[in-house]
């Protein structure tokens, strides 16, 4: 500054040092006040901004793996949801919306005998499996009375996961066992035969399909750019029908009727069908309809009524033959898009009493 006080900004010193840059505090005159806006400056330290956290994507993916193991009986899912591919399904979703597991499970005895007393139970301390018997779900330990012939069907059940938000790994296991018997003696000597598993390894991990901006620390701070959210998912209410319905005075089954809730933001193209998905015969008919329209296709946009009704086929069976229909009935209604793809289901649990 010294060279340049009291001269023009505009000045050039014989050192080729411009006199612009001595005015310090920009008023355009180079005097006693820049001297003093560098004294009261030297010596410290402008800090550079330090970036916060970028946000944290909120979509994850979830991989559902299945395997099983053959005991007393060979066990065959149909998995329902989420969409499959071999033994892997995924679903990406906004923290656990939509992504739950649901499979029915068939049991086939798997012995060249009769088998007693039939077990499920699961892990309740670490599990997330749950499975259905009667209209009820469980966790814990259940013995039923029920008894299946060699290489004939002993069990048809469902097991649903409905999953966490937090990133990790889950292994979940439904088992399920039987007595075989002496019936030579008495009192009769039962052992069990042996465990069959069923396990679903669940994988939580952020989706792929969110790109988030990591700021570098510069002078020219950078703030972290918002994931764009994906468009929510459909849900339904409630998402397990159970319902009891009976045979009245006039052999007409009623109190047949649940209405669904189906929220789905936005305009599509859906279906809705419903079947028996258990091997009682005969099998109840299933019938379904969105009520704007009464039929089970619609357009709908951000939310619908959806009716399902319960009945036994017109003429079959006689209606001395109601008793056959009398018993827990299980299935599921599916919703379908314009591609016939599943994107939301809903199990059922029929108890039909007369």
């Amino acid at each position: 500054i010294s060279g340049c006080f009291n001269k023009s900004v505009s000045t050039i010193l014989s050192n080729g040092i411009s006199c612009k840059g001595a005015d310090t505090n920009g008023d355009g005159v180079i005097d006693q006040r820049d001297v003093d806006c560098v004294k009261s400056q030297f010596g410290k330290i402008i800090p550079t901004p330090t970036p916060s956290n970028p946000t944290t994507p909120n979509e994850l993916m979830y991989t559902y793996t299945i395997s099983s193991t053959s005991g007393a009986f060979k066990l065959s899912p149909n998995v329902a949801h989420p969409n499959k591919s071999g033994t892997s399904y995924n679903c990406i979703s906004r923290f656990n919306t939509n992504c739950d597991f649901y499979a029915v499970l068939l049991g086939i005895n798997n012995t060249d005998q009769n088998l007693y007393d039939t077990t499920f139970w699961t892990d309740p301390d670490n599990s997330l499996l749950q499975y259905a018997w009667n209209g009820k779900w469980y966790k814990t330990k259940l013995v039923t009375n029920e008894v299946s012939s060699a290489s004939h069907e002993a069990f048809n059940t469902s097991v649903q996961i409905i999953p966490p938000a937090q990133i990790g790994n889950y292994t979940n296991t439904f088992y399920v066992d039987a007595k075989t018997c002496n019936t030579y003696t008495n009192p009769q000597n039962c052992i069990y035969y042996g465990g069959s598993s069923f396990t679903v390894h669940l994988t939580v991990s952020l989706s792929s399909n969110i790109s988030v901006q990591i700021p570098t620390s510069t002078p020219a701070f950078v703030i972290a750019s918002t994931p764009t959210l994906m468009a929510q998912g459909p849900s339904i209410s409630p998402s397990q029908i159970n319902i009891t319905a009976r045979f009245n005075d006039y052999d007409i089954l009623s109190n047949n009727t649940v209405t669904l809730t189906l929220s789905y933001p936005g305009t599509h193209k859906l279906s809705v069908v419903g079947e028996e998905t258990d091997s009682l015969y005969p099998p109840v008919t299933v019938l379904t309809e969105f009520q704007n329209n009464y039929d089970n296709v619609a357009t709908v946009t951000d939310s619908a009524q959806v009716t399902v009704y319960f009945a036994y086929p017109a003429g079959h069976p006689p209606f001395t033959d109601l008793y056959q229909f009398v018993g827990t009935h299980q299935g599921i209604v599916q919703f379908k898009d314009s591609n016939n793809s599943v994107i939301l289901s809903v199990p059922f649990n029929l108890n039909v009493t007369r």
